[in-house]
Parts: structure tokens; C-alpha cells; sequence
């Protein structure tokens, strides 16, 4: 059964606290999520070994600072939303109303949640992150409640899970934007992953869903 720790891991330079949670099962793999924006600092397998004896896995900044820094640019490793993914023309229709958002990528929108303490709860060996997105945020209707658990498998897999309810007719498509490098260290630039999907959502040479 996983395990789960906490730790202080820094302040904001609003004066927030963020904690490091830290979730770890006895096959090695070892998870650290923050509170503040649904982080995933790192995930270490130290029971897979790489070449050169490494423990695979993703790391992240150890100080908040730095990582501030990369959350405010590009958002990494944040919990992502309300869309996670671009919206052509900025603009869609739901509930027989039609919203036009602002574009950020022309003529498209990404929207990612900016990176906000989110409430936590655990339960045994599961870490639950709660927090809102209020009413027209990013333009999106209805005030959204976002729900995040974190799991560890016994067959060492890594589980996120999202739970969404709105008091409006809304789009959502939440995800994490995390990168990995699964040789434990150096570049990723000849590495290859190969998916065996049974489907896959096509794009458009702006990145927009066909």
C-alpha cells in the first residue's frame, strides 16, 4: 500500500505556504506533487533501473523560486485547463450559446488554469486536491468545481484522475502538463515513444482538432 508524506516546500511571493506531498509505494516508485497548482515536482522510479545504474523518472526544480518562474512562462508540470488544448477562431458554442474567447496563440486560444493552492485532502493512500475556477474566468461560463486524485498502484502505475462539476453548461478537458525524460538524465532529443492507440485526435497545421 502507498504511503503518504507532507513537508514545507516554500513560500509565494504573496506569503502563501506550499507544501510537498510526497507518495511512495513499497515497488519503488516514489511520487512528490505541491499544492500549489497541482505541481508534480517528480516522479522516480527506483525500482526500474536505467543505463548507468539512474532510476528513471521526470525531476523538477527543488527550489520555488526557479520553478515560479517556469509555472509563469509555460505553465510546467501544472494541473492544466479549462481547455487543454486549442479552440480554432477562439470561439465555441455550448448550450445554444456561442462565447468568444481571447485569442492567445492567433487565431487560436490555450487557456491553462493559472497556478493557484488547491485544498488537500488524503484518504489512506490516496491524495485528493480540490479547488474552483469561478464564473467567466478566461471567458469560460459557469463556476467550476475541479477535483484531482493522485494514486499508486500496486503494479507500480501512477493515477491521476479528474472529477469536474459546473452549475453551467460549460467545455472542459483538464491534463497535466508534465514533460519526461525517461533515461533518468542528459536530453530527450533521441529518445522515441512509441502509443499503441486505438484512437488518436488529428490536428490542423495551427494545432486546432479537425
Amino acid at each position: 500500500m502507498a504511503q503518504i508524506r507532507s513537508k514545507p516546500f516554500g513560500v509565494t511571493k504573496e506569503g502563501a505556504n506550499v507544501t510537498e506531498y510526497i507518495l511512495s509505494n513499497p515497488g519503488g516508485l516514489t511520487v512528490s506533487v505541491l499544492d500549489y497548482g497541482c505541481v508534480i515536482k517528480s516522479i522516480i522510479d527506483a525500482g526500474q533501473k536505467r543505463p548507468g545504474g539512474r532510476g528513471g523518472g521526470s525531476r523538477h526544480h527543488g527550489r520555488l523560486r526557479g520553478g515560479l518562474q517556469l509555472l509563469r512562462q509555460h505553465l510546467l508540470r501544472c494541473l492544466c485547463g479549462r481547455y487543454a488544448n486549442r479552440i480554432e477562431n477562439a470561439v465555441f458554442t455550448v448550450g445554444g450559446k456561442t462565447y468568444q474567447l481571447e485569442p492567445t496563440t492567433a487565431p487560436t486560444t490555450s487557456t491553462l488554469l493559472q497556478p493557484q493552492a488547491h485544498r488537500v485532502k488524503s484518504f489512506g493512500d490516496t491524495l485528493l486536491m480540490e479547488a474552483e475556477s469561478p464564473d467567466g474566468e478566461d471567458g469560460f461560463p459557469g463556476n467550476l468545481k475541479i477535483a484531482v486524485r493522485y494514486t499508486l498502484t500496486e503494479d507500480n502505475a501512477f493515477r491521476m484522475d479528474y472529477r469536474v462539476s459546473s452549475d453551467a453548461d460549460t467545455i472542459v478537458n483538464l491534463t497535466n502538463h508534465s514533460y519526461f525524460n525517461l533515461d533518468g538524465g542528459g536530453d530527450v532529443l533521441n529518445q522515441k515513444l512509441r502509443i499503441y492507440a486505438s484512437r488518436y485526435l488529428e490536428g490542423n497545421n495551427q494545432c486546432c482538432p479537425t
